[in-house]
């Protein structure tokens, strides 16, 4: 005989704890595959909007039609050190290939879209198969094999401690 388990009609709250809007300046560096984007190499300023695990831009705030929705999953976020013609620049590279340059308004804001991007790339993958997250606020040892550069942020008490990540090869 089959023992019959309790039913539990009422899902789970959810709450989604990854949301951040606001304006920033972005320039794509790469587009699908790697190339180099050609047409329009300035910055432009578009709105973000980041819930969960997507990323929407749109060209003004109260804008109904995205220009552009980006997936985190097996994206990477780090600081842009290469890019040397303004500070704080954050790159966003995906799987596709595609990279972007982020920047942010100020200081605060650079480590606030950080760590809100880092966040929402976390949580992207399937939990069985996602790697822990890394830990913002300290700094990892070095192996011989693959040295990581980091950079420090500080904002008032708040220190983190950011990836910084180099533009892929460009076919």
């Amino acid at each position: 005989m089959i023992e019959e388990l309790p039913c539990y009609d009422d899902l789970p709250s959810y709450e989604c704890t990854v949301y951040k809007e606001g304006y920033v300046r972005i320039k794509k560096e790469l587009s699908v595959g790697g190339f180099m984007e050609l047409k329009n190499r300035s910055w432009a300023i578009v709105y973000f909007k980041l819930r969960g695990t997507l990323l929407q831009m749109y060209k003004t705030k109260g804008s109904e039609e995205t220009s552009e929705r980006i997936s985190m999953l097996k994206a990477n976020c780090g600081m842009a050190h290469n890019y040397t013609k303004h500070d704080q620049v954050l790159r966003l590279c995906l799987e596709s290939k595609e990279q972007y340059l982020i920047r942010p308004n100020d200081l605060p804001d650079t480590v606030s879209w950080f760590e809100h991007l880092q966040s929402a790339i976390n949580i992207s993958t399937d939990i069985d198969k996602r790697r822990m997250p890394r830990i913002l606020t300290l700094s990892r040892g070095t192996n011989r094999h693959q040295q990581r550069r980091t950079v420090t942020l500080i904002v008032g008490k708040t220190q983190a401690i950011v990836p910084i990540l180099k533009c892929q090869s460009q076919k």
